[in-house]
């Protein structure tokens, strides 16, 4: 039988036998003297890394955290004397030991010890065969421990086991059993413990307390006991198995003042009450964190972000206001809305249900945040945001049945004073346009159509509004929908408003339906808003519908309004294809968290499931995290409102001559803007000159200069001119610069700003890998609560493995004579490569 190999065997050989041939040819010059040995060995230590790997067998080892049974593995196969030593990257297999601090409120030093046995008088048969002969057993006192609270006996003996102390034969209590319950019969899960374990102290068949804690330390007076749910919890699972490899993580308790940080490689910190305890310890931390990382589980306020700790560390404090969610709705599990709980709303955000069922009398409001997509001045829109952020996204694993109404009418790009808003945003004035997105806005100032076909994925924008300042239409909201099978009998309505008087209408906004059944003969409509014989009306929106075969029955308008010409229509879809169910709830980045997102995957996360709360309005590191979107872990559902930190006018100051240091050009305009932190010379105003750069009439191209240094003149370095999406850092936030080109705005001399362009991310974990002051590993913070639901111990667990690090250094060999290095991976829940590196050495 011949085993074909493939083209790259082939070459392979045709490469050997044209060597061999230019050997026997002379072509080749080898001194007489040429010593093989050392090539063999190498060519032998690379021969057996690969095969080993082909097996089966390095996986395997790795897997099971057995580096020493994969060096065995080589020596013996290799039949010499070959040592080998080496690095594993990308899995979770160090050897690691939590330590939670813990605060005085959780200590019991004093848990008083009797001679006199109550309960069981005469029944410790079973301890006293196992107890040193001679030392009575003791037992915990009812009136002076936690024994009144449990309601269950500790008892205590000395069996002098190794662990302990060995068998010197003096009396040194060491052991303690627990009777939950059994009256007087010890089960194996009763005991026996010894020093630094964890046991439940509860009966467990009544409705009592249940709580862990850790021995100590016991002597024949007392015995000495810190309170350990949550370590015990998080031991339980950091003890699963990560994508079926096991990892080698245990959880102590322990006290900072008195511990000896040396025998731990990460350091738990619970309620902000701990902060303190690290400050009265801060060289101790310092030494410690030079090798070891810290999680931090605290909600924090705006007044423990000027801890000396805490800033030192780079946490701080957020000044951005938080959007609301505004979601009423129910929105987990099987949802039905009816006349008894509706009108409701389904706000931003991605809401994860089993079942939709909006019965004939329900009424369900999408609410739209327009203000998360970064637009200002008919400026950036939603196509470089996340959906999420500004629109509601509804999962359903099941059915969706809507006999009611979804109702997104006006939802989209507002046109208050301030606007009209949106990237496709009617003009002002006499001719006042109509707002566009699936089409062009009517009227000779209507917005120009933006957006995809197939996106269907924007808000509508507003209509410009008229000369006796009458607002423009709103345009209409956007919702999205995935399901497993889909069914409207009732109505989606995102329509965009009429315009007051000869203002603009708005835009339609955009339904995206995705489904793998849909069925019915519902009413969609993404219809543009009407205005007067004066005003353009709004374009129409964008309508998609994709299920398994591409065919639906529903009522689907996307019309333009009417006005003194007839907007556009919008865009209609119905490609087949069966979508892929968004599982996200909240976020990990790609960035720095990858190996956190591994993880989480490998345990069996669920981020559907996720719970956690952020714990405080907290960013990680300033501004480095804020602007460079180099999150951990936030959340989808909810976002910071960015628009707290623009600086904008809309009323410049024209200027009549050009101020000192501004670039050649005309048409000037001043204005003061005012930054969220310290941005010119300490303070948070800022002058800033506006300036047409060349041919105002045709190129349009303008510049800022801000004066950072209060000199009162614009020309030092780094003063500008900055120009249109320019980024730019000011006050330790990022921003670009933003102009408003519309005739409202006097072609941009009016009005222009710089828009924050970072991260509006909620962290729900904060990460830090460098610190003020010290040298540090890692460290993390999450909010704090007493107990944690499963999918958030995931999380932390997930935390900590990042924490620990993920590259395992076995047997370093000083002086190796050659390496190789194997590419692997282990595939169970999740791919997850890894790197190994071996250093050979011959004895």
């Amino acid at each position: 039988m011949v085993s074909r190999k493939g083209a790259g065997y082939a070459i392979e050989l045709m490469v050997s036998i044209f060597v061999l041939l230019a050997f026997a040819a002379g072509s080749f010059n080898i001194p007489e003297n040429q010593d093989w040995s050392s090539y063999q060995e190498e060519i032998a230590a690379q021969d057996l890394s690969y095969s080993l790997k082909r097996t089966g067998h390095t996986t395997h080892f790795l897997k099971n955290s057995e580096t020493g049974s994969l060096k065995t593995a080589i020596q013996t196969i290799s039949a010499r004397d070959m040592q080998v030593s080496g690095t594993v990257s990308n899995l979770p297999i160090l050897e690691t030991v939590v330590g939670y601090h813990t605060l005085p409120k959780r200590r019991y030093p004093n848990q008083e010890l009797q001679n006199t046995i109550t309960d069981c008088s005469g029944d410790l048969d079973e301890l006293e065969s196992e107890v040193e002969s001679g030392v009575p057993i003791l037992q915990t006192d009812p009136g002076n421990s936690r024994e009144g609270l449990h309601d269950v006996t500790l008892y205590v003996g000395d069996t002098d086991p190794k662990v302990s102390g060995g068998f010197n034969g003096n009396t040194d209590y060491d052991t303690v059993w627990v009777d939950n319950g059994t009256e007087c019969q010890f089960t194996s899960d009763q005991g026996p413990f010894y020093l630094e374990d964890f046991f439940l102290w509860g009966n467990t068949t009544e409705d009592t307390p249940d709580t862990y804690y850790d021995i100590k330390s016991i002597n024949s007076n007392e015995i000495q006991l810190y309170k350990a749910d949550q370590p015990v919890e998080m031991q339980k699972m950091l003890s699963n198995r990560v994508n079926g490899i096991k990892t080698q993580t245990s959880v102590d308790t322990l006290a900072l003042n008195n511990a000896n940080l040396s025998n731990y490689d990460i350091l738990v910190f619970r309620e902000e009450e701990s902060l303190d305890d690290i400050q009265n310890s801060r060289t101790k931390i310092e030494d410690f964190m030079n090798r070891g990382s810290v999680l931090l589980l605290m909600n924090l306020q705006e007044t423990d972000t000027n801890h000396p700790f805490v800033e030192d560390v780079g946490l701080e404090w957020t000044s951005l206001s938080q959007g609301d969610k505004t979601t009423s709705c129910p929105h987990t599990g099987d949802v039905v809305i009816d006349g008894s709980n509706s009108p409701c709303t389904f706000g931003p955000g991605k809401h994860f249900m089993n079942s939709l069922e909006i019965q004939a009398t329900g009424q369900v409001n999408i609410n739209s945040q327009p203000r998360a997509c970064e637009n200002i001045f008919r400026g950036r829109g939603c196509n470089e945001t996340d959906y999420a952020q500004y629109s509601p996204k509804l999962v359903v694993e099941g059915p969706v049945n809507i006999e009611g109404t979804i109702n997104g009418v006006g939802e989209g790009f507002q046109a208050d004073s301030g606007g009209p808003y949106g990237p496709g945003a009617g003009s002002n004035g006499s001719d006042a346009g109509g707002g566009a997105y699936g089409g062009d806005g009517g009227g000779p100032g209507g917005g120009d159509e933006y957006g995809l076909s197939f996106g269907a994925d924007r808000l509508g924008s507003a209509g410009g509004y008229d000369t006796d300042g009458f607002y423009g239409g709103d345009g209409g909201g956007s919702v999205w929908i995935q399901s497993e099978s889909f069914s409207l009998t009732g109505q989606i309505n995102v329509d965009g408003e009429d315009g007051a008087s000869d203002a603009g209408g708005g835009a339609g906004g955009s339904v995206k339906i995705q489904s793998d059944e849909v069925s019915g003969t519902g009413d969609i409509t993404a219809n543009g808003g009407d205005s007067s014989s004066s005003g353009g009306g709004g374009a129409g929106g964008r309508v998609l519908v994709k299920s398994g075969s591409g065919d639906n029955n529903f009522n689907i308008e996307t019309a333009g309004g009417s006005g003194v010409s007839t907007a556009s229509g919008g865009s209609v879809e119905s490609p087949p294809g069966i979508p892929e169910l968004d599982n996200m709830i909240a976020g990990f980045t790609t960035t720095v968290s990858d190996e956190a997102d591994s993880y989480f995957k490998g345990l069996n996360g669920d981020q559907r499931k996720i719970s956690l709360v952020p714990g405080g309005w907290i960013k990680s590191g300033g501004a480095e995290t804020v602007t460079s979107d180099e999150n951990f872990l936030y959340t989808i559902n909810q976002r910071y409102n960015s628009n707290d930190w623009n600086a904008t006018s809309r009323n410049m100051n024209y200027l009549s001559s050009r101020p000192p240091g501004a670039p050649q050009g005309d048409l000037y305009s001043e204005d003061v803007l005012t930054f969220p932190g310290p941005a010119c010379n300490g303070n948070t105003s800022c002058e800033v000159v506006n300036t047409c750069l060349g041919n105002c009439g045709s190129d349009r191209i303008r510049g800022l200069n801000v004066d950072f240094d209060e000199d009162d003149d614009y020309s030092d370095p780094g003063e500008g001119p900055f120009l249109q999406s320019e980024r730019v850092v000011i006050a330790n936030r990022s921003y670009r610069v933003s102009f408003n080109h519309s005739s409202a705005c006097n072609d941009g001399r009016d009005c222009a700003g710089f828009v924050f362009a970072g991260s509006d991310e909620i962290e729900l974990i904060n990460h830090r890998t460098d610190f003020e002051g010290f040298q540090g590993q890692r460290l993390a913070r999450a909010a704090y609560e007493q107990e944690f639901e499963t999918d958030d111990l995931k999380t932390l667990a997930s935390t900590i493995y990042w924490l620990r690090g993920d590259q395992l250094t076995f047997s370093q060999e000083d002086q190796p004579e050659y390496s190789t290095g194997v590419v692997g991976s282990v595939k169970e829940e999740v791919f997850m490569p890894y790197k190994l590196n071996l250093r050979w050495s011959n004895e």
